[in-house]
């Protein structure tokens, strides 16, 4: 039988499993990435759903972002995720699982009783990238609340991103990672909308999602070397329409308390000093 395809997934969610019923943490960011091209998995520059969740990532056999669903053999597929605790607490842990899977499916056009064999076909630990404990990192961050109705107007929040030359010498990818998260979380709910249309734009990059969920894009491949770099940076709230609001059965609200963390960190030497970074708010 022909292969047809290969497919990958990973997701880093709370101890006991991702979905629904399980446990969450907004302040914890991952990243989930291939470090020999610098590709996340859903989009080459970052990933929705950066926070732990309960949701998990395609990643494809190849290696590379792809939007189709499957590659076909041979394949090698290499990913690293990084998880960062925004706001670590000391003599506390957040208890997290790492799980992942590999499938293959075969065509059995014009073969219905054909069995699929494969040589090989392996999920495995490597040995490399991997480091114990934090990088050398700065960051700039930035907090705020709003509260979401059918009558609010849409609603940005723009920030200047600007980043010394000292911080910029070296490679602009692992083991470099300059990126950046926002976090919109529902903290308040008293009936529909239950969510808000959010847009994160950095530099000339932008991302689309629901407030709830967060999304992480890279900045540094977006700075020249060793020169000074200044990006626009905008946060965008607008109220989401639901079918209780197209009948003008709604008259409820959510609140929503939002983070914004830029960080530039350095894998290769965690016990350098880098330059600190802004987040400065524009009008």
């Amino acid at each position: 039988m022909r292969v047809a395809g290969v497919e990958g997934y990973v997701e880093v969610v709370g101890k006991g499993g991702g979905g629904p019923g399980g446990i969450y943490h907004s302040d914890v960011w991952v990243t989930i990435l291939n470090t020999e091209t610098g590709e996340s998995v859903e989009s080459e520059s970052g990933i929705g759903h950066a926070s732990v969740d309960g949701w998990g990532h395609p990643a494809p056999c190849d290696g590379h972002r792809s939007t189709q669903t499957s590659v076909t053999p041979p394949c090698r597929g290499r990913w690293t995720a990084i998880v960062r605790w925004l706001g670590p607490t000391a003599g506390v842990e957040v208890p997290l699982e790492l799980n992942g899977w590999v499938r293959a499916f075969g065509d059995r056009s014009g073969m219905p009783a054909a069995t699929l064999a494969l040589e090989t076909l392996t999920l495995s630990e490597v040995d490399e990238p991997r480091f114990d404990g934090a990088p050398a990192f700065t960051r700039a961050t930035a907090s705020g609340m709003l509260v979401v109705t059918p009558r609010t107007a849409p609603v940005a929040y723009k920030w200047q991103l600007r980043v010394p030359a000292a911080d910029l010498v070296g490679p602009a990818s692992y083991p470099r990672l300059g990126r950046l998260f926002a976090m919109p979380e529902v903290t308040e709910w008293t009936g529909p909308p239950s969510a808000a249309d959010v847009t994160l734009t950095v530099g000339d990059v932008e991302a689309h999602g629901l407030s709830a969920i967060a999304e992480e894009r890279d900045w540094l491949s977006q700075c020249q070397p060793s020169v000074d770099c200044t990006l626009p940076i905008e946060l965008r709230f607008a109220y989401a329409s639901s079918p209780e609001g197209a009948t003008g059965a709604t008259n409820g609200s959510s609140t929503i308390e939002w983070i914004v963390e830029a960080r530039l960190e350095d894998y290769s030497n965690p016990s350098q000093t880098l330059a600190p970074i802004e987040l400065t708010a524009v009008p």
